[in-house]
């Protein structure tokens, strides 16, 4: 089976989903040894899913599409 980069987009974001919604807070080593990643690794993984959440929920402090 081959793989198209679209889909394997949409699994690693899966995945970044699923370690984001299993941190509970100080278990980046059971996390890390979960899914086979470094603690850092999993780390960067729960600040970029965080970070994308914000976006996605907080709206444009300046929106300059209005001229």
């Amino acid at each position: 089976m081959i793989f198209q980069p679209i889909h394997l987009l949409f699994k690693l974001e899966n995945i970044r989903q699923l370690i984001y919604d299993a941190f509970k807070g100080n278990n980046y080593a059971e996390l890390s040894q979960k899914y086979n990643m470094t603690e850092r690794g999993i780390r960067k993984v729960i600040d970029r899913v965080h970070k994308r959440m914000i976006k996605e929920k907080q709206p444009a402090l300046f929106d300059f599409n209005d001229a």
